[in-house]
């Protein structure tokens, strides 16, 4: 099946074997803007690779809508991606406290939050004022775990663009080393993602972050997995359902002989004759296939007519 690989790297990943990865079905790479450097330097060895480059960009609630958006436009000109993704996962309200949280001076609890409904309008205003200033396809990344725990007012509007969706298979289990083939075939092919029955459960995405955990061969760090499935070739058309031709009895057939095969060389099924069938007058008789002036009256079991006694039901 087709599929769209990527990953989504940051300044935190470093020296990525792009050519490599390329070469090993890597299809696109979102890459994380307003790093300067780290950006530049990605979105052109990405590009060189042959890779399509995406751009996505930190939401941050506690600055204005027109702060961020004067942030994230110079990338945007200077680089030209083929889409921008708003990362929608920050509910505190104070920078200071987060960095005391990740080195456990302070527990997730005792910090400040955004309320929900600032967190939503801050994200739209932002989505809306980008839309103002570039063509290019805008959407959003962020997980059921972040809008239903912190931003359910999100969930109103939410629907009205791209969604690049945060939902890992293999979300238990410590990092590990993937073979290319497990990389290029996992999730598998339904790419459903692992969704809980909350409040808020996405009608549909566009991209799915699979996972943050699989280290590709010859790597030492994971990265962040995806795949577009804007790239997976639709399944096809169920095919519809046969039509069969009826028959009926003659009026003046007196026998009806059932066979195990489609000539009179065939022996008479036993107990399959006339009286069985000449009581069905009123009914058509079904042939599920036709060969040598004879009709093959069941789908399961060699069963086959004349069709000397026989005329078309038209």
């Amino acid at each position: 099946m087709i599929k769209k690989l990527g990953i989504d790297v940051s300044a935190y990943q470093v020296n990525l074997p792009w050519a490599m990865l390329k070469a090993h079905g890597l299809d696109f790479a979102i890459i994380k803007g307003d790093q300067n450097l780290a950006t530049d330097s990605h979105v052109f060895s990405a590009r060189e690779a042959g890779l399509d480059v995406q751009l996505y960009f930190w939401h941050d609630p506690i600055q204005t809508s027109k702060t961020q958006i004067d942030w994230f436009m110079p990338d945007i000109e200077e680089h030209k991606p083929s889409a921008i993704w708003l990362d929608c996962e920050q509910s505190w309200a104070n920078w200071t406290q987060f960095w005391a949280n990740l080195r456990g001076e302070i527990t997730s609890a005792q910090m400040l939050r955004v309320p929900p409904k600032a967190i939503s309008d801050n994200a739209l205003a932002v989505m809306q004022g980008l839309k103002k200033y570039t063509n290019i396809p805008i959407g959003i990344y962020t997980g059921q775990w972040f809008v239903n725990g912190y931003a359910l007012p999100m969930a109103a509007w939410l629907d009205q663009y791209p969604l690049w969706l945060a939902s890992y298979f293999d979300s238990n289990t410590v990092s590990y080393p993937a073979t290319w083939d497990f990389i290029n075939t996992t999730p598998p092919a339904t790419f459903n993602p692992i969704l809980s029955k909350r409040t808020w459960i996405p009608k549909t995405y566009q991209i799915l972050q699979y996972s943050s955990r699989m280290i590709a061969p010859g790597q030492t760090s994971p990265y962040d997995w995806d795949i577009d499935i804007r790239g997976v070739a639709p399944a096809p058309a169920p095919l519809p359902a046969p039509t069969y031709p009826s028959y009926r009895l003659n009026a003046w057939t007196w026998v009806l002989r059932v066979r195990s095969g489609p000539g009179t060389n065939y022996p008479l099924v036993a107990g399959q004759l006339s009286d069985q069938y000449l009581t069905k007058l009123s009914s058509p008789v079904t042939a599920y296939a036709v060969q040598n002036g004879f009709i093959k009256i069941s789908q399961v079991a060699d069963r086959w007519c004349g069709l000397s006694g026989l005329s078309l039901v038209k």
